[in-house]
């Protein structure tokens, strides 16, 4: 969402002003080895696991920083925009909005992975519940009950 955002912004720039990159083909890469390594239970798998989100997690870090100092370029005008103000300043609203949110994800994310506490305060989303140590998910499937 961060990349779309910033991409726009980029297109409504002066060529040159903004650079962004898009990661989504590396993201895709960690969430597929992050799905094998979770197949299996042994040490090595986990640690490549741990290692594939820092990886995840430092691509993300990277794309909010941009989108943090895209958004201060713009509060003090040395973002240099050719196209339409308002598409600039809509896109800069939805980076306002969603940065912190990201920044919330990301800051709980790293408590089960580093720290092994699945249990986080005011949780927006828990990929862990299931068990970071191995468990896999029957997402989809329903339970008989009885």
């Amino acid at each position: 969402m961060l990349s779309r955002s910033l991409e726009r912004i980029a297109c409504e720039c002066q060529i040159g002003a903004l650079e962004v990159v898009n990661h989504t083909r590396a993201v895709k890469h960690r969430l597929l080895e992050i799905s094998r390594a979770a197949k299996c239970l042994t040490q090595t798998n986990q640690q490549h696991r741990r290692d594939s989100y820092q990886k995840l997690l430092a691509l993300t870090q990277w794309v909010v920083r941009q989108a943090s100092e895209v958004m201060q370029r713009w509060g003090t005008g040395r973002m240099k925009v050719v196209g339409k103000l308002l598409r600039v300043e809509t896109q800069i609203g939805q980076l306002r909005h969603f940065v912190p949110w990201i920044e919330k994800v990301i800051h709980q994310t790293q408590q089960p992975v580093w720290g092994g506490d699945t249990h986080v305060e005011d949780q927006l989303l828990s990929l862990f519940d299931l068990g970071f140590t191995g468990g896999s998910a029957n997402i989809g499937k329903s339970r008989a009950v009885g």
